[in-house]
């Protein structure tokens, strides 16, 4: 059969034989734990006698390599799961092949998102003192590149998956590679030279392999935050975050901090060593801070991800559990409209590198983009379109298998746009490590439909600030959604049936109605008292309350 004579002996699971990378079998090829996979050749030795072995990195080898070299602990791990792709799919066990096919769709997609996340790492700060046109440039030069390969390769998705991956082995099999790869090489070689001077002339924020040193231990007790404001995204943090700015104590660093997400996720702190913490510090006490401010307020909408970042509120509370967190909430259905249009324009944004107050920006329009294109292969091309599928994945259960396995990044609509509206749910598992008078919610919809001192009043004495010292003159109202068109009206309607159970939820939890009015127009809105009496008898709230 497919997993070959020699499994059942070796008591290989099935579990164990469909996670993580590549393995081959006298039955034919399937996947494998990386660490089961080097246990089950040792057992079960299975050599191709024409190219020997097949090459996989343990979790042992690439945590070591991590040590030294991060970059190479990235592609140890960007090999195992592409090669697998090859040796479960393909047609050959050529190491030599396989190695040419996964160093294309590294050109493709793995270097430049292992160039970006360095970039990102980096306080913005030393980007704009160091040469941040020419890395503008660079980076559009590898976009553009990622574009043309993509438009040669006649892939539509963005994420190197299967199909892909065996498009790309075809070529390297007929030892036709288009000219695009070779020009996408060339620039990422440029932004990886500039990624390299960058931190030649920063090297305190080299990933390093030594401890803490005793000035690192004193930076780390300077560097932790005072208050946070978690999310959620797409309910515009920015502006709670700019009213709240304007208090002559409070200071906001630029731009989201993401420390605890997107930095130095997947990098444990013994490896990291005194980089992330001096990152850090400079992030939270730029120079254009506010030198008489008591509080600093750092922006980071991505910590209320917890179907992302399981673990980040448990990492947060460890290493700042004083902090005070402010989560910003609106009708959910209509942040997924707002998020979407803001990810639509991105992506049509017009390249250029005129404007280098965020230097960054063609790592934002490129994964709008990548986004995009991940929608349209789903069959989504407006709001409607995903509306209903996010729909079907959640009410129809044949279509859930099939989606759930391609949704192993951001593009996933589901995971992307659906569950950050289940604030519910993250809230629970926010509580489970922070004390509930560390936490504020604040309904974005108060900020703008009304007066909004009455809450930046509230926000601030949560804070421990003075609300007589805020200029109130200065005080302004976001623009609100202008008219709705019919056919977004009924993805709206359609999502605000997904998320009924979860808004009431949140307000027996929060003991206030406002969730209950993210009903969709004309609702009736059912009194607070009840919905919460009604699912303390069907038991939902008891189980929702617990940690």
């Amino acid at each position: 059969g497919l997993l070959g004579d020699e499994a059942v002996p070796n008591k290989a699971l099935h579990t164990q034989l469909t996670l993580g990378c590549g393995a081959t079998f006298k039955g034919g090829y399937h996947m494998l734990n990386a660490s089961f996979m080097i246990q089950f050749q040792k057992d079960c030795p299975l050599d191709n006698k024409e190219h020997g072995p097949m090459l996989v990195y343990s979790e042992k080898e690439m945590q070591y390599a991590a040590w030294d070299d991060v970059g190479k602990s990235f592609r140890m791990r960007y090999w195992n799961m592409h090669a697998a792709m090859v040796y479960e799919f393909g047609s050959s066990w050529d190491l030599e092949r396989v190695n040419g096919s996964v160093a294309l769709a590294w050109a493709l997609e793995g270097h430049p998102a292992y160039l970006q996340a360095e970039l990102r790492r980096m306080p913005i700060g030393h980007i704009l003192e160091f040469k941040p046109k020419e890395m503008c440039h660079a980076m559009l030069d590898v976009a553009h590149g990622q574009e043309r390969t993509r438009k040669a390769m006649k892939m539509a998705a963005a994420i190197v998956g299967k199909e892909e991956m065996l498009k790309i082995d075809e070529c390297v099999r007929k030892k036709k590679v288009p000219e695009p790869f070779h020009e996408l090489g060339r620039a990422n070689a440029r932004l990886a030279g500039y990624v390299q001077e960058l931190y030649g002339r920063f090297p305190e924020h080299q990933v390093e392999r030594d401890k803490f040193k005793d000035s690192d231990k004193e930076v780390e007790k300077k560097t932790k935050p005072q208050a946070v404001v978690i999310g959620a995204d797409g309910c515009r943090p920015d502006f709670m975050a700019d009213l709240l700015a304007r208090h002559p104590k409070l200071a906001v660093p630029p731009g989201h901090v993401h420390h605890f997400s997107h930095l130095y996720r997947g990098l444990g702190a013994s490896v990291v060593g005194g980089a992330a913490i001096r990152g850090y510090h400079e992030m939270l006490t730029g120079d254009n801070l506010k030198k008489n401010a008591s509080l600093v307020l750092e922006v980071s909408p991505s910590y209320m991800d917890t179907h992302w970042f399981p673990n980040l509120p448990k990492q947060l509370a460890s290493f700042a559990p004083d902090v005070k967190l402010l989560a910003v909430v609106c009708d959910p259905a209509h942040r997924i409209l707002m998020q979407y249009e803001t990810d639509l324009a991105l992506a049509h944004k017009n390249d250029s590198c005129a404007d280098i107050s965020d230097p960054l920006t063609p790592i934002w329009t490129e994964k709008a983009r990548a986004l995009e294109f991940a929608l349209i292969e789903d069959g989504v091309g407006n709001f409607e379109e995903l509306a209903d599928a996010i729909y079907d994945f959640s009410t129809k259960q044949l279509y859930r298998v099939p989606l759930a396995r391609r949704c192993s990044s951001n593009s996933c609509h589901y995971h992307k746009y659906y569950l950050t509206g289940l604030y519910q749910q993250h809230l629970m598992r926010v509580l489970h490590w922070f004390p509930p008078h560390h936490i504020m919610v604040v309904d974005l919809a108060g900020l703008i439909s009304m007066d909004p001192w009455p809450i930046v009043s509230k926000v601030l004495s949560f804070l421990g600030l003075d609300p007589g010292l805020y200029p109130q003159d200065t005080l302004q109202m976001l623009e609100q959604h202008q008219d709705i068109a019919p056919s977004v009206q009924r993805g709206l309607d359609l999502l605000h049936q997904l998320y009924i159970n979860d808004n009431e939820l949140l307000a027996c939890t929060l003991r206030q109605e406002f969730p209950l009015h993210w009903q969709g127009q004309d609702a009736y809105v059912e009194p607070l008292a009840e919905v919460c009496a009604r699912l303390a008898q069907e038991g939902k709230l008891a189980r929702a309350s617990q940690p």
